[in-house]
């Protein structure tokens, strides 16, 4: 049932329309003078002038603003303004050529660009001024803010002001003077911004925003006309009135003041002849009479007359349509009582949509689905697209447009729609087209929503377990092979059954059986990793050439395998040699394990491939470090640490002889520290050094690296300083000391081989609230290509250099918890930067 027929609908505009009646009276009987046309407008020489030589003035329209000035549905502008307009090309001679786009947003450019020279009804904001002028107000309209009706403090006398809207969302039109006045005066209010002013209203409606600010007629009009039972009008809004003018081209001030005069000689009578034309559901007040004269009364008293006999009239009419109508709707609520009562045994939800208009009905039981009462949402079409998962809106629009539906105008459809509470409800929408209009396209559906919760739940379990099982498969790091050994029991069974019983001594004395054996492992599937270990470049053709992959190493690992599955074992794990389609051979370690539920029948049976090459190579490289730290370097050490130590036994060495022993002997302790320490690098890269930080005075591990290489700069002719001596304690970091001497040893030995003869390298420390800084400078600078690289493992910029000195320097400071920086430019030089926990 359409809202705007029914008696309580019917009776509030019946009030509305003899509101509007005296509110056209009380204009029509202000007195006024006439005027005469154009020739007695006062227009000056330079007046006439622009008129004769601009006698087409373009004006532009907002094609969603009624009762000013809308588009009807032909495309051509309506409204208010175009009377003042008539008027005006009455009074000054002067013809508008009226146009209307559809974006209001793109009429405003095209003023702002010259391509339109006036705008009919705008109101005037401070971002207008700058490409417009306003001629004099010519309506005056109260500002409202428009709610739902369940907004707080709304219709129970509360003044409602913007104030009071911190953080809540209002909708605006884009390029509207509701827009700018807001963006302006009221920047800690959110915007929903629109297209036009009904589409704000909607907006509100559907609950997209929380308020609208408009002026009193538009909001009426468009309320009736979208049909958006669910908002009211709050009151007046902070600026109490708005005064609509004509907006020219900023450049053309002569037009202003030939508008001007023509709006001024706009009588009182032309202005309630307009009203009354276009008034909306509610009266508004634009001038007030003063005194009434005796004639003023007996028109008032004749109109009162008038008015009382179709009060009168309209009442008699009104009772029987009202009788009428509750006879039609008792007959309907009992067809619907029969319907509702099916589709509350299904838990369905019926609704009906005219696609042209947008009108929509639903049942009660509908509401119930998603959580509403009856009423919480406007009945239109427009609340299935609020409601709407943004995903499911094509689906949506395809329903609408009848792009879903079969050639019997039938549709079902899978939707995402949202509850009250904000959850996202999963419906099927079934029904079909029960109206078409001329053109044989659909007009009008009907339709149900159910719940499909149950079902899309279960779907959604099924498909994230065989989501997460493939997963597991498909991207883990090693290779998988998913087997059916099925066929391979059957004969191990015929084995046995031939008697059989020692099955290893069986395959090795006939190698043939064990390789026909293998032949009956049938593969299934594997994975991503597989194929890139083995070298293939695809599962088939890793599964044709199966043979090109075993190695006799291989065969034996198989061969204990069968044993252990033979002798009941449900796991099998051997290291062997496999090899790829390419022909490399690779140490992995393969293990076998029977899927749950497949021990009796061995037709599935999950087999890892894991390539240890990297493991085999790092205990090579493991057993090298240890040859060459015990033997080739720590044994010669050895002496080298002895040999001090035996001389400054002797008493009568000079004390300088012996400070400079006493250095030697500590740089040989040192230096089998740091031999020590290469063990210990090996462990940092695999993450698997076990810190033992204690806090060390930064400055004192600084100036044995500036005294154990100042005899190095020396030689270069190079100037070593150190800067943030500070005292003892007052660089105090959380670290090894070793693991501190040695990556500033590195940092400064680099910073001594980039620079040239008679450069500075300076080392600097510094304390910040939760880091100790260490800074390395040289004068040098790293090449562009390096730069990035600088940090990586045997990168150097120097001819036979290792590359590890940056590199291990940055695995000892993040093995610190520190980290390492490096900033390089030809004009500043290169500096290392070194944070280190605070103790």
């Amino acid at each position: 049932m359409h809202s705007w027929k029914t008696p309580a609908a019917c009776a509030a505009r019946l009030r509305c329309a003899l509101c509007t009646i005296w509110a056209v009276c009380l204009l029509a009987l202000i007195p006024g003078q006439t005027l005469a046309q154009a020739d007695m407008l006062d227009l000056t020489a330079e007046e006439r002038g622009f008129i004769a030589g601009h006698p087409t003035i373009r004006v532009g329209v907002d094609p969603g603003f009624p009762p000013m000035e809308f588009l009807d549905r032909e495309g051509r502008p309506q409204g208010m303004s175009l009377d003042y307009l008539r008027l005006l090309e009455e009074r000054l001679g002067i013809r508008f050529l009226v146009t209307g786009d559809p974006s209001w947003a793109d009429t405003v450019h095209k003023l702002r660009t010259r391509e339109l020279d006036v705008l009919s009804c705008v109101a005037e904001t401070e971002r207008r001024k700058g490409f417009m002028a306003f001629t004099r107000p010519y309506l005056t309209v109260p500002s409202v803010i428009v709610v739902r009706h369940d907004f707080p403090h709304a219709g129970n006398g509360h003044s409602l002001r913007l104030d009071s809207l911190t953080g809540r969302t209002m909708a605006a039109a884009e390029g509207g003077y509701s827009f700018d006045r807001l963006r302006t005066d009221f920047p800690h209010i959110p915007l929903f911004i629109t297209a036009s002013p009904g589409s704000a209203l909607e907006a509100v409606a559907l609950g997209k925003a929380e308020a609208a600010l408009e002026n009193l007629l538009t909001a009426s009009q468009l309320i009736k006309d979208l049909d958006l039972l669910n908002l009211t009008i709050a009151g007046r809004s902070d600026y109490h009135e708005d005064r609509f003018t004509m907006g020219v081209r900023s450049d053309w001030p002569v037009l202003v003041r030939i508008l001007n005069k023509g709006l001024a000689s706009i009588t009182p009578e032309e202005h309630a002849a307009i009203l009354a034309r276009w008034a909306s559901a509610r009266p508004v007040s634009l001038l007030e009479p003063a005194v009434f004269s005796t004639r003023t009364l007996v028109v008032m008293a004749m109109v009162f007359g008038a008015a009382l006999l179709l009060f009168f009239g309209w009442n008699w009419w009104l009772r029987r349509q009202i009788r009428a109508r509750e006879q039609a709707e008792a007959a309907l609520r009992a067809s619907e009582a029969r319907v509702a009562m099916i589709l509350a045994a299904t838990g369905d939800g019926l609704w009906q949509c005219d696609l042209s208009t947008g009108a929509r009905r639903s049942s009660s039981r509908w509401s119930a689905l998603f959580g509403f009462d009856p009423g919480d949402i406007p009945a239109r079409w427009g609340a299935f697209e609020h409601l709407t998962h943004p995903e499911d809106q094509a689906t949506l629009q395809a329903l609408r447009d009848g792009s879903c539906m079969d050639v019997q105008g039938r549709f079902r459809v899978e939707l995402r729609m949202r509850r009250k509470d904000g959850a996202w409800l999963p419906v099927l929408a079934r029904g079909k087209v029960v109206e078409h209009n001329a053109a044989g396209a659909p007009r009008v559906v009907a339709g149900v929503h159910s719940d499909i919760t149950i079902r899309k739940q279960t779907e959604q379990a099924l498909f994230a377990s065989e989501q997460r099982a493939r997963s597991l498969f498909e991207d883990s790091p090693i290779s998988l092979w998913d087997e059916d050994y099925s066929d391979l029991k059957r004969y191990l069974d015929s084995l046995k059954s031939q008697g059989i019983t020692d099955l290893r001594a069986y395959f090795e004395a006939q190698p043939q059986a064990l390789r026909y054996a293998v032949a009956l492992i049938k593969v299934r599937q594997v994975n991503a990793m597989t194929l890139k270990l083995f070298e293939a470049p695809d599962e088939a053709s890793l599964v044709r050439h199966l043979d090109n992959v075993l190695t006799q190493e291989l065969y034996d690992a198989v061969l204990e395998g069968l044993v252990a599955f033979a002798n009941g074992a449900t796991s099998f794990e051997v290291e062997t040699l496999h090899r790829t389609l390419t022909g490399k051979t690779l140490p992995v370690i393969i293990r076998a394990q029977f899927a749950k539920g497949s021990e009796q029948t061995w037709d599935q049976i999950l087999v890892s491939v894991q390539d240890i090459t990297a493991l085999k190579e790092a205990e090579a490289l493991r057993d090298e470090m240890d040859r060459i730290t015990h033997h080739d370097l720590k044994n010669p050490l050895a002496a080298i640490i002895s040999l001090p130590r035996l001389l400054l036994e002797d008493e009568t060495l000079p004390p300088q002889h012996r400070k400079s022993l006493e250095l030697l002997h500590e740089t040989g302790r040192r230096m089998l520290r740091m031999i020590n320490l290469s063990l210990d690098l090996y462990k940092m890269e695999r993450r698997a050094y076990q810190l033992a930080a204690v806090p060390v005075d930064m400055a004192t591990v600084a100036a044995d690296v500036v005294a154990q290489a100042r005899a190095a700069a020396e030689e270069r002719g190079l100037i070593l300083r150190l800067h943030g001596e500070d005292g003892p304690g007052a660089y105090l970091a959380l670290g090894e000391e070793l693991l501190i001497f040695s990556m500033l040893s590195n940092l400064v030995t680099n910073a001594m081989e980039a620079s040239d003869n008679g450069r500075t390298v300076t080392m600097t420390l510094e304390r910040s609230l939760h880091w100790i800084i260490c800074r390395v400078h040289n004068h040098g600078a790293i090449p562009d290509h390096i730069r990035e690289h600088v940090f990586e493992k045997h990168v150097t910029t120097k001819p036979g250099g290792t590359g590890l000195g940056c590199y291990s320097a940055r695995l000892m400071a993040e093995t610190m918890h520190g980290d390492i920086a490096l900033a390089s430019s030809p004009t500043a030089g290169t500096t290392f930067t070194v944070r280190l926990p605070r103790a």
